[in-house]
């Protein structure tokens, strides 16, 4: 990055020897001539971005039933918080150099005449209408799945599971709901329910509800599992030669 905009600058200063039309020098506040403007050329810095998932599970009131009844095997039993590493990569972005900076003096004539700086003063093009996207910082995101931790309302179960004493009884209740919603949902798909349905979207909202519905007893069986993902940056990271430790992850 560094080298490209110092041939930038070179450029520059070859057009000055040959036309005398672009004239650049080394910034100096007490020199500086009218009429000009003041670029950086960049300094690279290395910065890493590390993606890693946070996994909460959790297990159902039911979970001993699940083979028995669902012949579900390998339901959730006991609670547990895990993290997982997705990636971790390097990149690379400009600042401003202290150093680097120079003058471009302009002329109506110049062959020069339009220079796009960065909102931080770097040179970005010579001579170039439209606006350059120069590598950058991204910024740090969490992405949270969102679930129904209390794995639905009572209320919109049978009566029957409410008044069962015994977790087994529920869990025989439960999976006979779960059955007579999963035939409900093909009578409603196959068009031999007696209810009829308005349009298509009434349709789809039968089916979300019936959807929801199963879904909300079969995680009183198998649990559930909540995914948060973590997007942070390291930075900034030294440029030497060499190796050296970038971040530790347990």
């Amino acid at each position: 990055m560094r080298s490209s905009f110092l041939s930038l600058a070179a450029l520059l200063l070859t057009a000055c020897t040959a036309t005398a039309q672009v004239r650049v020098q080394q910034y100096n506040v007490s020199t500086l001539p009218d009429n000009s403007v003041v670029y950086a050329l960049p300094e690279t810095h290395l910065y890493a971005t590390v993606t890693y998932r946070k996994v909460v599970q959790q297990p159902g009131e039911l979970a001993l039933y699940a083979d028995r009844y669902l012949g579900v095997r390998d339901a959730i039993l006991e609670p547990s918080t895990s993290y997982q590493l997705v990636s971790v990569d390097l990149e690379s972005y400009g600042v401003p150099s202290d150093s680097l900076r120079f003058a471009v003096e302009m002329h109506r004539n110049s062959s020069a005449a339009n220079v796009a700086l960065t909102e931080d003063g770097r040179l970005a093009a010579v001579n170039v209408d439209s606006t350059i996207e120069l590598p950058s910082l991204p910024a740090e995101k969490t992405i949270e799945a969102v679930h129904d931790k209390d794995f639905g309302d009572l209320k919109s179960l049978p009566s029957d599971y409410i008044r069962a004493t015994t977790t087994s009884k529920r869990a025989e209740i439960a999976a006979q709901e779960i059955y007579r919603l999963r035939d409900s949902r093909t009578a409603v798909l196959s068009g031999e329910t007696d209810q009829p349905f308005a349009d298509g979207q009434a349709l789809r909202i039968a089916v979300q509800g019936l959807d929801a519905a199963e879904r909300s007893l079969t995680e009183r069986f198998i649990g559930t599992t909540d995914t948060i993902t973590y997007v942070r940056l390291i930075r900034p990271l030294d440029i030497v030669e060499g190796q050296q430790v970038v971040l530790r992850f347990s």
